[in-house]
């Protein structure tokens, strides 16, 4: 690994290795941690299964327990779209934390540093977001417990779950613990699986940004070029222009493999945090005057909320950089530049037009206007405008 992107990814890749989706383990350790994540979770999204089952015809229950069970199929859906992609993600891994560029001067590898940075903080907090919002969930049916101090309450809010032959209420607290545990691991494989999405795409964003940087400094205001036959090889504008589309192509090329590795994830975790946000909001509203009730639900929505803004929030990052690379093509005082470049600049120019996306299985593109049109349908806002959820044709 290149030695100035360590400090940057470290926690990243450590985090990556506990759920068996790093890039660079080796079989046996891969092997060992997927065997491991896949036995825990059988253990505890069965039991969750069984007693959404036998909760029929119940509806409330069934709506109410619902949630938690589809933030599994959620967790276990992003590890099995790491796993069948991996030599797609360690190539792209290999892009990022192997290549280095010696023509990269002191403020290009600036920009580069702020990408990694942001990658880095974004573990962190991503990962403290989502666990206390779990922490949270999972720990208001002790509540009544730990506001009663003399033991007198010796009710217990069921769990969600069914051990088959195990009664949960005599085993309360061993169940208990089981549940938290294996509900910490999910959301753990969920912020993995969203740290190699926003690695993959803050290192896009880069590689852009050293484009649309090049650019500004391609054409300086005293260039005047009166010698029509000047060759292109002393064209000083015309080869920093080839530098910048050369450039250009390989962070299109880098963002297009981003989309095609994650583009078919997205088309079930977003439609199925939808279904989440919508079952959760009905509890919500029903369980006003239960404090603790109330105060999971709005957990489990502000974490389903969150992490359809995460998604969609990167994916307008990631279009938001191609197409300032088209902006600074427009600045780059191009009227002082030679006829061949700016011939050049023509081809360039149409190209960059067309903004790199990430997309929800090919067919809807990934933005925060997507989110806004995902939030008013939920929460069922008359004044929505359907056109603005854009199609991909």
């Amino acid at each position: 690994m290149n030695s100035s992107k360590k400090p940057y990814y470290e926690n990243t890749l450590l985090l990556l290795s506990v759920f068996g989706v790093s890039p660079y383990q080796n079989k046996l350790s891969r092997f060992l941690a997927c065997f491991a994540y896949c036995s825990i979770a059988c253990t505890q999204f069965c039991c969750k299964i069984a007693f959404v089952v036998r909760a029929w015809p119940d509806m409330d229950t069934i709506i109410e327990n619902t949630s938690p069970v589809l933030v599994d199929v959620i967790s276990i859906f992003k590890i099995i779209n790491c796993a069948v992609n991996s030599k797609k993600i360690k190539h792209l891994f290999d892009q990022i934390l192997f290549s280095s560029d010696p023509l990269l001067n002191s403020e290009e590898l600036a920009i580069i540093e702020r990408h990694d940075e942001h990658c880095r903080k974004f573990t962190i907090v991503w990962f403290t977001y989502l666990l206390s919002s779990v922490t949270i969930f999972y720990t208001m049916p002790l509540v009544p417990q730990l506001l009663d101090p003399q033991g007198n309450n010796t009710h217990h809010d069921p769990l969600p779950v069914y051990y088959y032959h195990i009664d949960v209420q005599q085993y309360y607290y061993p169940v208990y613990a089981h549940a938290f545990v294996t509900a910490w691991m999910f959301v753990g494989s969920l912020i993995a699986a969203d740290s190699i999405y926003v690695v993959l795409v803050e290192n896009a964003c880069a590689m852009f940004s050293v484009v649309s940087y090049r650019l500004q400094n391609a054409i300086h205001d005293d260039e005047l070029y009166a010698d029509a036959n000047v060759t292109k090889y002393n064209d000083a504008s015309y080869q920093n222009f080839i530098d910048c589309i050369k450039r250009h192509k390989a962070a299109v090329k880098f963002a297009d493999e981003v989309e095609s590795t994650l583009s078919v994830s997205f088309l079930l975790t977003v439609g199925t945090n939808m279904i989440i946000i919508s079952f959760t909001g009905t509890q919500l509203v029903v369980s006003v005057e239960e404090f603790d009730r109330l105060t999971r639900h709005a957990a489990m929505i502000f974490a389903q909320m969150g992490h359809l803004y995460m998604e969609n929030y990167y994916a307008q990052k990631l279009m938001d950089y191609s197409c300032d690379v088209y902006t600074n093509i427009l600045k780059s005082n191009w009227e002082n530049a030679s006829l061949r470049t700016q011939k050049l600049l023509c081809f360039f120019t149409m190209r960059s037009l067309v903004p790199s996306v990430i997309t929800i299985g090919g067919f809807y593109v990934m933005s925060v206007q997507t989110f806004n049109w995902v939030r008013q349908s939920l929460f069922f806002d008359k004044n929505i405008n359907r056109n603005e959820f854009n199609i991909r044709y």
